[in-house]
């Protein structure tokens, strides 16, 4: 498979959905054109999602 930053935008738009529907949630962005992957390996510029701690009240 292509890198997700090359396909086309319904082919984009299925790849998302596929690993949504597997309940997995994107861990990298592309810091070119900011595009979603689970694997670093499918984005040309791959940037580290970060979880954010959130405080319980």
């Amino acid at each position: 498979m292509k890198k997700i930053c090359k396909l086309e935008k319904k082919e984009t738009e299925r790849y998302v959905l596929e690993f949504v529907a597997e309940g997995q949630r994107p861990t990298y962005i592309c810091e070119a054109c900011a595009r979603l992957a689970v694997d670093r390996k499918k984005i040309c510029k791959p940037l580290k999602i970060r979880k954010k701690a959130v405080k319980k009240k």
